[in-house]
């Protein structure tokens, strides 16, 4: 293992899981084929203060085929949100986020 390991998951247990029951939401048209790469942000990278023999890092989801950010991709949401208010509306945000551990 290293930095240029990597972990992969299937979009369907991003997007077409329901909480309560383990199986595919057929509308979603998702299933276990289609696979997200995850890429660390290492500039997340945190010390977890209750063990300090382990980390956290943040990442992204990435089309393990083509590499593009995928629309499934949370932290690519907020950027693309981040981005139209700034330049359709002119606004700005300062957030501040609390990770639970």
């Amino acid at each position: 293992y290293g930095l240029n390991s990597f972990v992969t998951i299937a979009e369907v247990c991003i997007a077409g899981l329901p909480s309560y029951a383990d199986c595919m939401i057929p509308d979603t048209k998702l299933d276990a084929r289609r696979v997200l790469t995850v890429k660390p942000d290492l500039g997340s990278l945190k010390i977890l203060p209750y063990a300090s023999q382990t980390a956290m890092v943040l990442g992204t989801l990435h089309d393990q085929v083509t590499g593009e950010l995928s629309p499934l991709c949370t932290r690519g949401l907020l950027h693309r949100v981040i981005e139209s208010a700034r330049d359709d509306f002119g606004l700005a945000f300062t957030v501040g986020a609390e990770i639970e551990f």
